[in-house]
């Protein structure tokens, strides 16, 4: 897996900003492309020993790791069904609404990675070498802590463009347009899992979005049109994005596919499954109708 050559982008605006002395640095700005499309541009400092942003959706958009038998086997009319009866709409399987798809590799409801590049730097000769840091973890700086011992976390500077815009999914203007959001970041949850093995593992309120075909003022707070019916909301999919802690699942039997990633508990560790990350979509839709007074 290499970097693609080199694209220019124009910054717009920040989007993200992260200040904290812990996790991974991320900026993520707004951009302009070469091509006059907006792309939104993800500066973040990644873990060099895993599978981080880059490698994670490389999976997702890898075409040749839809699996027939792995789909049948994690799929059942049970755990499909909504409010108990039968899903109807198929949801899962076609789009609820028309979405467009920025490329052939592109899956519902997740960010299509379009380019990625190392950032670089000069070392005292002048060479252009990647630039890399390593991450204090979690413990209070000594002179043994440094060593090989695993207290550090090696990190390589990179930057990622992703073609999809979207704004946070609490920015609704009616709860019909918040569930069907919510429902189109499930079936990227599902579309990851399913077609691609690929865990997600990281739901929370800042990794749903709602999509909007370009962010401009008309699609962020869009206006209801006086002509239309009840019936009538803004019909906008979700997005579930941020897949850096996704893991890959494939290969793994039914059982080991339960500890594709560690949840820490004050007992014993207990093993990260899907139903861990369907829980937290409920959790965030219960956090999110009980805390905010209503629509924007």
């Amino acid at each position: 897996m290499k970097p693609v050559a080199a694209t220019t982008f124009t910054l717009i605006r920040p989007i993200f900003m992260a200040y904290g002395l812990k996790g991974r640095g991320t900026r993520v700005w707004l951009v302009k492309g070469p091509d006059d499309r907006y792309y939104i541009l993800k500066d973040c400092w990644l873990p060099t020993s895993q599978a981080n942003d880059v490698t994670i959706h490389h999976l997702l958009q890898d075409r040749s790791r839809e699996d027939p038998l792995f789909a049948l086997e994690v799929r059942s009319s049970d755990d499909e069904a909504v409010f108990g009866e039968k899903d109807e709409y198929h949801i899962f399987d076609n789009p609820l609404f028309d979405e467009p798809v920025f490329s052939t590799t592109t899956l519902r409801g997740i960010p299509t990675l379009v380019c990625w590049d190392e950032v670089h730097r000069p070392d005292a000769t002048g060479t252009l070498v990647p630039e890399t840091t390593s991450l204090l973890l979690g413990h209070p700086p000594s002179s043994h802590l440094f060593s090989a011992d695993g207290h550090t976390e090696d990190r390589q500077h990179l930057r990622v463009a992703f073609a999809e815009c979207g704004i946070s999914i609490a920015w609704f203007s009616c709860a019909r347009e918040f569930f069907n959001a919510m429902m189109g970041a499930l079936v990227g949850h599902f579309d990851g899992y399913v077609r691609r093995k690929v865990l997600q593992c990281d739901i929370s309120d800042t990794n749903v979005w709602m999509r909007i075909p370009r962010p401009e003022p008309e699609f962020i707070v869009p206006d209801w049109p006086k002509d239309k019916g009840p019936g009538w909301y803004p019909k906008r999919t979700g997005l579930l994005g941020d897949w850096g802690y996704g893991k890959d699942v494939d290969s793994n039997t039914s059982a080991q596919r339960d500890d594709s990633c560690v949840i820490a508990v004050s007992g014993p560790f207990t093993g990260h499954s899907v139903q861990h990350d369907l829980e937290a979509f409920v959790w965030l839709m219960w956090v999110l109708c009980t805390n905010l007074d209503g629509p924007f």
